[in-house]
């Protein structure tokens, strides 16, 4: 027999769990108990967070925001800013479970948090002694609240953090038995300087208080089941890498009273430049064991963080938790807080500018204009850079860093070329200097691969030439495919140009100067308009202004300025709409032009 509700949850609570579900199913019916599961008040082991989910819950050690407070209320102390926080989580079946807690530092020393956590076990049917159901009602709704607080202590070579929380649930199974428990959590967290990281030890003990006892309907006169006393042993290290980013790493032992399970989790998270967070956990235990992963985004102060747990029991579970930070007048903030992503690039360009490094700190600015667009702070450092760029060059070319200063305004012009040959010399005047060598190596980068492009736009224009001017031999125009010819010649050797140019010239045909363009034919033998208006016909100045536009546009298509290419063909046609020769290579052009802009950015193009 199914239940519409969870059974699952109902043995989970042990006795009272049991007694419920002989409301829901029918007499004699055997009931599938959870392993061990006699400890009541499952809210009180609740993993909430994503974040804590993802690194499989090794979180005693490691938290440091308003999600640590279930698992040691000693690291509420970590927090440099007031938080608030949400989940809200759809378990099995119909099961909801929600979470909101707020949290702050009271001062550098001592903080103090709040949380609230519901759950809901849906709805059930009532069956009678035939099997026939009878009525629905709610299968489960607990409450709980926890309060807690905690202080810290300078310690030799780092800090202690201890601190304490009361819980009261409030429990209601199948809407006639009611309970009231109250318990108390207590730890401790040491956090210290160890190989230019921070190692923390922490130590908790969960849920210690009266068992919860159940009155009303089926559970009158029965007794309490313990609460599941939880105690937990964790370690923890967090350090910078490259600068900006932070690795850190947990491991905690966990042991669960009176059904003496233990419960092993490790975790593994990677913060990138405290935008983004990839995170990796596992937790074995008994009934228990499986991989979790997670990820983390920040968006000033908005924390969005995605755990899922692959574990035995429950095939997977997903949560999503959000966590907001911001600041309460009146409250002195522990001056040690994580600086924020545009504050760790604006220091390092500080630290590079006070170097006088600055191709490092225009790449710090750019990477400010990058994640934080229109930035105060970057447009300062920009206006400060070329500061001291201009001092330099007021110097005159005696400085010795004339050069540098030179080969900087060139890379910010994208004259690579001339930036290449500034910078290779000051590297001869600064051979030490690392980070001339490694712009160096990136500029040197930059002209072959824009060697490279050019190179391959010539073969492509000088392509197009010849098949414009194959197009004009075969229609025994030899006049402009010959002045094609010589464009695609003056560019460089050209195999076939030079075979069309010597097949012109067998022909006797080689202009000696520039022909005039052929009259037009008589109005009473040209073909009928497709559009019956009347149509002005060109002036023979607009022939011949067309005609010597198009030859421009061919040179300047040839030296690769297609724009003026293009506004010389469009203008040559205006004037001459019937210069076919005109109108194919602009429709070519055009073409060309928006397939290499396709190339260049795939990411335009739509299905």
């Amino acid at each position: 027999m199914k239940l519409k509700g969870i059974t699952r949850s109902l043995g989970a609570l042990g006795l009272y769990g049991r007694m419920a579900a002989l409301i829901i199913l029918p007499l004699g019916t055997e009931i599938a108990e959870a392993k061990g599961g006699t400890a009541g008040a499952i809210l009180f082991q609740e993993p909430f967070g994503a974040r804590p989910l993802a690194l499989g819950q090794a979180y005693a050690a490691l938290g440091d925001d308003i999600f640590a407070m279930p698992y040691n209320p000693a690291s509420l102390t970590r927090l440099r800013q007031s938080q608030a926080a949400t989940q809200f989580i759809q378990s099995i079946s119909d099961t909801q479970i929600g979470y909101a807690a707020l949290a702050t530092p009271l001062n550098p020393t001592q903080a103090m948090g709040l949380s609230l956590s519901y759950l809901d076990a849906g709805q059930a049917d009532v069956f009678d002694t035939n099997g026939s159901p009878t009525k629905s009602i709610s299968a489960q709704r607990d409450f709980l609240a926890q309060l807690a607080y905690a202080h810290s202590f300078a310690a030799p070579e780092g800090r202690l953090h201890l601190g304490t929380g009361v819980k009261l649930l409030k429990s209601e199974i199948a809407e006639d038995m009611r309970a009231t428990a109250y318990a108390m959590d207590v730890g401790a967290l040491y956090g210290y300087r160890w190989r230019d990281g921070v190692a923390s030890l922490g130590l908790a003990v969960s849920n210690l208080g009266p068992g919860i006892a159940y009155s009303g309907g089926l559970a009158s006169g029965s007794q309490s089941d313990p609460l599941p006393l939880t105690t937990r042993m964790a370690l923890g290290y967090a350090k910078n890498v490259f600068s900006s980013d932070i690795m850190s790493i947990g491991f905690e032992m966990d042991r669960v009273f009176p059904e003496n399970d233990f419960f092993e989790g490790f975790g593994l998270e990677y913060n990138y430049h405290r935008l983004c967070s990839l995170r990796l956990g596992y937790r074995v235990g008994q009934d228990v064991s499986g991989l979790s992963m997670g990820l983390g985004l920040k968006f000033k102060d908005l924390s969005i963080d995605y755990g899922m747990g692959l574990f035995q029991t429950f095939n997977n579970i997903q949560q999503l938790s959000l966590n907001y930070r911001f600041r309460i007048p009146g409250i002195r903030y522990n001056q040690d807080a994580a600086p924020s992503p545009i504050s760790v690039l604006a220091g390092r360009a500080r630290a590079s500018l006070s170097a006088n490094r600055c191709f490092d700190a225009a790449a710090e600015v750019k990477r400010m204009d990058a994640l934080f667009p229109d930035s105060l702070e970057a447009a300062a450092f920009r206006l400060e850079i070329q500061e001291l760029i201009n001092n330099i060059l007021r110097q005159g070319v005696q400085t010795p860093r004339y050069s540098y200063a030179l080969a900087f305004k060139f890379s910010e012009e994208s004259n690579w070329e001339q930036a290449l040959a500034n910078l290779e010399l000051s590297r001869r005047l600064e051979p030490d200097n690392a980070e001339i060598k490694t712009y160096l190596e990136k500029i040197k980068n930059t002209v072959q691969e824009e060697l490279r492009q050019r190179k391959l736009q010539l073969q492509a224009r000088t392509g197009t030439l010849f098949e414009i001017a194959y197009q004009a031999y075969e229609a025994k125009d030899l006049v402009r495919s010959w002045r094609i010819v010589k464009e695609i010649l003056r560019l460089g050797p050209y195999q076939p140009a030079e075979s069309l140019r010597k097949l012109i010239e067998e022909q006797g045909r080689k202009p000696a100067s520039t022909p005039r363009p052929a009259a037009r034919r008589p109005d009473s033998i040209q073909a009928p308009s497709p559009i019956p208006a009347p149509q002005k016909q060109p002036t023979s100045w607009e022939i011949n202004k067309a005609e010597q536009l198009y030859y421009a546009a061919v040179r300047n298509y040839a030296d690769n300025e297609i724009e003026k290419a293009l506004a010389d063909l469009r203008e040559g046609l205006r004037l001459n709409p019937e210069n076919e020769s005109i109108r194919n290579t602009l429709d070519r052009i055009e073409k060309e032009l928006k397939q290499r802009k396709k190339s260049q950015n795939p990411q335009d193009e739509h299905p």
